[in-house]
């Protein structure tokens, strides 16, 4: 089982196992790393060291950062793509290719797709209400 965030390497885990499972997720995603506990202790990702979009400035307050964090979890709809919830297609792409090792993915292949998903997410970016 690896951790991405899409753009670290899911290889640098040692050899896999017979099944492959790869957890795509951004250190700001205040949905994944939700834990009922953070109202008694510290959450992990508020250790060091953060995920580069998580803040050092951000510190632990027993009970107020569990409000936070629902809070933020209930209202936090309008983010950039690649930050909290909201996904960029293109960090897809290399846990997707992780996982299946599908044959016949040439570097050149795998740019002109990683092309495609940027211009993709550009395009929905700019339309009027759309942020992912």
């Amino acid at each position: 089982m690896r951790f991405t965030d899409g753009r670290q390497s899911v290889h640098d885990g040692g050899p896999w196992g017979e099944v492959r499972i790869v957890f795509l997720q951004y250190g700001s995603d205040p949905i994944v790393f939700f834990r009922s506990d953070s109202a008694i202790r510290p959450p992990d990702w508020l250790a060091t060291p953060r995920a580069p979009e998580v803040s050092p400035d951000l510190r632990w307050y027993p009970i107020i950062t569990q409000l936070q964090l629902a809070f933020d979890m209930a209202i936090a709809l309008e983010v950039p793509i690649g930050h909290g919830h909201v996904y960029a297609h293109v960090d897809h792409i290399d846990p997707w290719l992780a996982i299946t090792d599908p044959p016949g993915w040439t570097p050149e292949r795998l740019q002109v797709l990683r092309d495609h998903f940027v211009t993709r997410q550009q395009a929905m970016t700019t339309q009027p209400g759309s942020s992912s």
